[in-house]
């Protein structure tokens, strides 16, 4: 489907440049509906997308001094006529910087970016152009491991307990800690 590769590549010239110039806004409909699940905000509206993205690239210009967005994957899939792009957002943050001054040296902070991912799914209609946005952060395996689950890898790292003494589960009714002993 040649509308999906037309937004696929208007993506790729468009998105990298995300924080420092104007995105490309010619292939979404004036009617779009934009879905922000990270800020769980709904947008409608060709404009007020533009107002929006607009918005959040000044705000994060503002406070983080190094921000830049990478393209990770395009996938276009006609099946159910869509464009998922995933993408990370790499930066350091304004306190950050302020509290480490060899972060103004760029071969330093280069080095040392933190980053945030996540993944945005364009649905292309029968004209080319995009009619719905869904944008949710994408989730590593190391971020879905349960945070009891931490407490006691970092229990075992730091030697408080012997490797394989305790397991501890989480009760989610009542918010308490059990630990198990196995021996």
């Amino acid at each position: 489907m040649f509308q999906l590769e037309h937004v696929r590549k208007r993506l790729e010239m468009t998105a990298p440049h995300f924080f420092r110039e104007r995105p490309d806004y010619t292939f979404y409909r004036p009617d779009v509906l934009y879905k922000d699940e990270i800020f769980q905000i709904t947008i409608t509206g060709r404009d007020k997308l533009m107002i929006y993205f607009g918005s959040i690239s000044v705000i994060c210009l503002f406070c983080f001094p190094h921000i830049e967005m990478e393209v990770l994957n395009i996938l276009p899939i006609s099946e159910d006529g869509t464009v998922r792009l995933r993408w990370r957002i790499k930066h350091i943050s304004l306190i950050r910087s302020l509290l480490n001054p060899m972060l103004f040296r760029y071969d330093y902070r280069i080095k040392r970016l933190k980053w945030y991912d996540g993944l945005t799914i364009f649905y292309v209609g029968e004209d080319g152009l995009v009619y719905r946005a869904v944008t949710r952060r994408t989730i590593d395996d190391e971020q879905k491991t349960p945070q009891a689950n931490r407490l006691a890898d970092l229990a075992q790292k730091v030697g408080v307990l012997p490797k394989g003494s305790a397991t501890f589960v989480t009760n989610k009714w009542n918010n308490t800690l059990f630990v198990k002993h196995t021996f």
